[in-house]
């Protein structure tokens, strides 16, 4: 299973970086690393989610040949439940 993980507001990828060691190795984890964080820190942040993710869903599709989950921490839990609700919309459950 590949298990997306979208960090909280202003965090960046390395909070889930222990994640591959601690799970089964069933899980491919892929964690965002949104503009404005982590090493993409000198990249201008998304400020709104209407623009964020449009750009996230996107990122995500060449991905999602797999089973898949996506899981966020605090704001990162909203960020997900919006890229979901968008993926539905665009592929159906």
């Amino acid at each position: 299973m590949r298990l997306f993980c979208v960090p909280y507001a202003g965090g960046g990828a390395q909070a889930f970086q222990q994640w591959p060691d601690i799970l089964p190795p069933s899980f491919d984890v892929w964690a965002a690393n949104l503009p404005g964080r982590g090493k993409r820190l000198m990249e201008s942040a998304f400020f709104q989610l209407s623009g964020l993710i449009p750009a996230l869903t996107e990122a995500l599709m060449p991905l999602l040949d797999k089973p898949f989950a996506i899981f966020g921490h605090s704001m990162g839990a909203l960020i997900a439940y919006e890229t979901v609700r968008t993926l539905k919309k665009l592929h159906g459950p």
